[in-house]
Formats: C-alpha cells, sequence, structure tokens
C-alpha cells in the first residue's frame, strides 16, 4: 500500500491564505488510488473542509491529522472554516 501524500498546515497557517497548506495545489492519480493526508503542524486548530462539503475533517487540533480517499477525478477546493482565508485544493487526474 503506498503512502498517502501529505499535506503540512504549518505555523502560522491562519495569516497565509493560500500558502496555508503546503504543497498547494496538489495532484495525484485516481489510478493509483491515491489518499492525501494533512498534517497539523501549527498549534492551534484548524479543518480541511470540501468547498462543496464532501469531506470535512472537524477541528484538527496541534499534530492532528485527517486523510480523505478521492475516488472520482476532478478539482477540489477546499478551506479551513475556522479561519476562512485558509484555501487549497487537490487535483485528481484519472
Amino acid at each position: 500500500m503506498a503512502i498517502p501524500p501529505d499535506i503540512s498546515i504549518p505555523v502560522g497557517a491562519s495569516l497565509l491564505g493560500n500558502a496555508a497548506y503546503v504543497p498547494n495545489p496538489l495532484t495525484i492519480s485516481l489510478a493509483a488510488k491515491q489518499s492525501v493526508k494533512w498534517r497539523n503542524a501549527d498549534n492551534i486548530d484548524h479543518t480541511v473542509t470540501q468547498d462543496d462539503d464532501e469531506f470535512d475533517s472537524g477541528a484538527l487540533g496541534a499534530a492532528g491529522t485527517f486523510t480523505f480517499t478521492f475516488d472520482t477525478a476532478g478539482v477540489y477546493a477546499y478551506h479551513c472554516t475556522i479561519h476562512p482565508s485558509m484555501v487549497g485544493t487537490v487535483i485528481v487526474n484519472p
């Protein structure tokens, strides 16, 4: 089983806008049946919430993680519901 690609939420993410999730955007292959794991490296809570509500991590505390498996190709925009200026995108290729 492949290790999921990681997206980090760095210290001070609430002030970083589209640099709040690293890397951003992240491109993965649906054919590889990849999941993505987000890791909160900040010392405050954040969320990973897809704009169309397909996924939502809930509050991730310091060192918290959230993993989501993408079943459909497409562009998935997401944000932090606590800090709405934090935005990211996962691009899932067929």
